[in-house]
């Protein structure tokens, strides 16, 4: 009976995580027009350039989205959530050092956006 009680624990705590992930990975993208009044200061680039930092990062994760779930069925949802957390990671420890608004459309943008997409997509598969 003891373990039938942590199996059960182990099913909650992963809903939670898969949750809380999904949260992050599709809030992200679309809540950086709040960053975007900075990015206009720091860089002094137009409007229309600065915002495709945001518009990349969308566009990204939602088309990425296929290659994503083809990773996910051919290498599993753990190895391809962890690989997904770590690219994200690393495109947005990346932004940190942006000299300029193409290089943040590449690292926040590609990187993150495509970081994003695989660890949404793992995360529906796990709950399923």
């Amino acid at each position: 009976m003891a373990s039938q009680h942590n199996i059960s624990v182990r099913k909650w705590i992963v809903l939670a995580a898969c949750f809380f992930n999904m949260l992050f990975c599709a809030g992200f993208p679309f809540n950086m027009s709040v960053l975007n009044v900075e990015l206009l200061r720091v860089f002094a680039e137009s409007k229309a350039q600065t915002a495709l930092v945001q518009s990349v990062t969308t566009g990204t994760l939602n088309i990425a989205g296929f290659i994503s779930g083809q990773c996910v069925n051919k290498y599993g949802v753990r190895k391809i959530g962890m690989c997904g957390g770590l690219l994200a990671f690393l495109g947005l420890t990346s932004s940190y050092f942006a000299t300029g608004i193409p290089y943040l459309i590449v690292s926040m943008g590609v990187v993150t956006g495509f970081g994003l997409s695989l660890s949404f997509v793992s995360s529906v598969t796990a709950v399923e």
